[in-house]
C-alpha cells in the first residue's frame, strides 16, 4: 500500500463518531512535532480506545470500508463539545501527525490528492470549498471543506468537515473539524476552536 493510500485511511477514520471522557489535561500535545492543542473549557477529550468500531458505521464504498476496517495505524487526538452519550453527531476537532509521503510534496498537493480519493469513496461526498492556501495559527496550511454522509445506529447523518494540512518538524499535521451540515452555530464555533492549535517549531 502506498503512503498516499494510507492517508485516505486517516481521513476515513477521522470521519467516524467517537465517545468522549472529561478532559484530563488542558493541552493536548504531539510529541513528534511539539504541536499542541488547547482544550476549550467544558469540552471533552476522546482517546483512541474510545473510537466506535468502524464495522458499526457506514460511510463509503465497500472496498474503502473494508480497507478502513482493517486499518491498525495511528489514531488522532480529539476533543468533543458534548459529553457522550450524545443523541446526535457530536461537534469535534481532531488532529494527528504522520511522516510526509515524499520529501518534496507540498501541503496543497498532499491534500488535493487525498480529496480526490475521498470524493470517489465517501458517501455523497461533495467539495464545498476547494483546496486553497490559508494561515492556521500563523502557519501556512492547505485547507478544504467537504460534505459527506454517514449512517450509524439507523441514522443517516449529513456531515460537514473542514480540513487543514500543515507541516511541522518534517511531518504533516492534519487538523479536522466536523459537525452536522445544518448546524451553523456549531460549524462557526469549530472554526474558532481550530485556532487553538499551536506550532512551536520551525517549519
Amino acid at each position: 500500500m502506498t503512503n498516499l493510500g494510507r492517508l485516505t485511511f486517516f481521513f476515513a477514520i477521522l470521519a467516524l463518531v467517537v465517545a468522549a471522557r472529561p478532559a484530563s489535561a488542558e493541552v493536548l500535545r504531539d510529541e513528534a512535532t511539539g504541536v499542541t492543542f488547547s482544550v476549550p473549557k467544558g469540552w471533552f477529550v476522546a482517546q483512541a480506545a474510545d473510537m466506535l468500531d468502524p464495522r458499526d458505521v457506514e460511510f463509503g464504498t465497500a472496498q474503502f470500508q473494508s480497507a478502513v476496517r482493517n486499518y491498525r495505524g495511528p489514531k488522532p487526538q480529539a476533543v468533543l463539545k458534548y459529553k457522550e452519550p450524545y443523541p446526535d453527531l457530536n461537534p469535534s476537532v481532531q488532529f494527528q501527525t504522520f511522516p510526509k509521503p515524499a520529501p518534496d510534496i507540498s501541503e496543497t498537493d498532499f491534500l488535493s490528492a487525498a480529496i480526490v480519493a475521498l470524493r470517489m469513496n465517501l458517501n455523497q461526498a461533495a467539495i464545498i470549498k476547494p483546496v486553497s492556501v490559508v494561515k492556521l495559527s500563523g502557519r501556512k496550511a492547505a485547507h478544504c471543506v467537504f460534505d459527506y454522509v454517514l449512517t450509524y445506529a439507523g441514522q443517516t447523518i449529513p456531515v460537514r468537515a473542514e480540513i487543514w494540512i500543515a507541516e511541522a518538524s518534517g511531518r504533516m499535521v492534519l487538523l479536522k473539524t466536523a459537525a452536522k451540515r445544518d448546524d451553523a452555530k456549531a460549524l462557526k464555533e469549530l472554526r474558532s476552536v481550530a485556532s487553538r492549535i499551536a506550532f512551536t517549531s520551525a517549519r
